[in-house]
């Protein structure tokens, strides 16, 4: 049985009673291995035991692979995840969220939740995720990006800035950053950073988050917030500083099924170990009333042009009309209906971090196709490609320059391993030369 601290068990002990001990138990049983596949990309050759109930194409794992060494975990296949956490799944289909919604994560790093919420909208929804620092908004950037979609915006900074776009959201996801009690199995040092400070610390935080998702969100919007924690004070008491005269909570009908804990009727839903196959997870279902106080979206002009580099038409795919729109020295494109929303963003003068998909670089008379691109679901799937086996793949993902492994006489050659598109190689003559993000690339393993 893992040693935990005295007072966290006397609070666990007040929401569970005789469920303690079955609790304490399933904290030193190994841990299961989770997966979230992206539709859109199928194909993985990972060791599937058996589905996770509450979300669709999520999967348990026979053993933990080397993640590391698998071009598909690279190229955006799945995404590891933590098998609770997914259990937003289920609330968002319950939902039923509809075409053309705009959706906040506000806390949205890593951005295993945000690809949740992408796999629930078509592509006229929008998704906007923010993180506080550019450093995790960098990391939530390459998983959204490998994730392959366009409808979605990434902005940094203190979510106060969000207020000035006058943006509302049909949904706001808020995982809270928290104090990480369902966390202990999974991180063991949790256990001993966990102290009635870092409680106090992490509930200041999130009242002032929730107070902002509350002005963000539209009448008869959701706010779902969510927690990796247990105590009241991180959740129960968060939610309740939002006026029940313009937030109800809104009950999760699958609570029973899934065996979630309740303290009572309307409180948070609570994920625990010893009554699900995950970690700790807590979250709150609430809808914002009609009669709600609004602010207007801001008007902006678009300065987006289709038809400014017209030779890029040949990396797409795409049904459905695009923009294009030049910002720091990159060429990006997003669907039509979002130019508007993201020169909002830019001129509110709101820390803007990625959109879109960036297609590369104009340098003089060339255009230097960029990463991103190779990883969308759009992408033309008739572009000159290079079959690597699992060492060349490797090599490429190490950002090591290949030699000509076959002649071509195109200039820029896509790499791939069996199904999963791993990035661009730029054709010498010489050899192939990588392009492949050297801040993502393979150091050791």
């Amino acid at each position: 049985m893992i040693a935990l601290p005295v007072k966290f068990i006397e609070n666990i002990s007040a929401f569970l009673k005789d469920e303690t001990e079955a609790f304490q138990n399933a904290l030193a049983e190994p841990l299961d291995v989770s997966v979230h596949c992206n539709k859109n990309k199928p194909t993985h050759a990972l060791p599937i035991k058996n589905n996770v109930p509450w979300s669709k194409n999520s999967f348990y794992l026979i053993e933990r692979p080397l993640f590391t060494t698998d071009p598909y975990f690279h190229a955006g296949h799945y995404y590891v995840q933590e098998a609770s956490s997914m259990i937003l799944s289920a609330v968002f289909d319950q939902l039923k969220l509809g075409k053309g919604i705009h959706i906040l994560d506000m806390c949205a790093a890593p951005g295993g939740k945000s690809l949740l919420l992408l796999d629930q909208i078509d592509e006229t929804g929008f998704l906007h995720a923010h993180d506080a620092t550019p450093l995790r908004a960098e990391i939530l950037r390459q998983n959204l990006v490998k994730w392959g979609h366009m409808n979605c915006l990434i902005t940094t900074g203190n979510s106060n800035s969000l207020l000035k776009s006058g943006m509302k959201y049909d949904l706001i996801l808020l995982d809270a950053p928290c104090s990480g009690e369902g966390m202990f199995r999974k991180e063991k040092e949790a256990i001993n950073q966990w102290n009635d400070s870092k409680v106090n610390y992490c509930s200041k935080i999130q009242n002032e988050l929730i107070q902002i998702a509350a002005e963000l969100c539209k009448e008869n919007g959701y706010i779902i917030y969510s927690t990796c924690t247990y105590n009241t004070l991180e959740n129960e008491s968060v939610t309740q500083i939002l006026d029940p005269e313009f937030f109800e909570p809104v009950p999760f009908n699958e609570a029973q099924n899934y065996n979630l804990h309740q303290l009572n009727e309307n409180a948070h839903y609570r994920c625990f170990p010893h009554r699900i196959k995950g970690e700790g997870f807590t979250f709150k279902i609430l809808q914002k009333k009609s009669g709600s106080q609004q602010t207007n979206l801001k008007k902006w002009s678009s300065t987006s042009n289709k038809q400014k580099l017209p030779k890029i038409d040949h990396l797409f795919n795409i049904e459905f009309d695009f923009s294009i729109i030049e910002f720091k020295k990159n060429i990006f494109a997003s669907h039509a209906l979002h130019a508007q929303i993201i020169q909002i963003f830019i001129n509110s003068n709101i820390a803007i971090y990625y959109f879109g998909c960036c297609l590369g670089e104009q340098k003089g008379d060339d255009f230097i196709p960029s990463h991103d691109i190779s990883q969308s679901i759009y992408l033309n799937k008739t572009l000159p490609t290079i079959e690597l086996d699992l060492k060349q793949s490797l090599d490429y993902l190490r950002a090591n320059t290949l030699p000509i492994i076959r002649e071509s006489k195109e200039k820029w050659l896509l790499v791939k391993y069996n199904e999963a598109i791993l990035g661009w190689v730029k054709n010498n003559r010489v050899n192939l030369k990588n392009y492949y993000p050297k801040n993502q690339r393979i150091i050791s393993y």
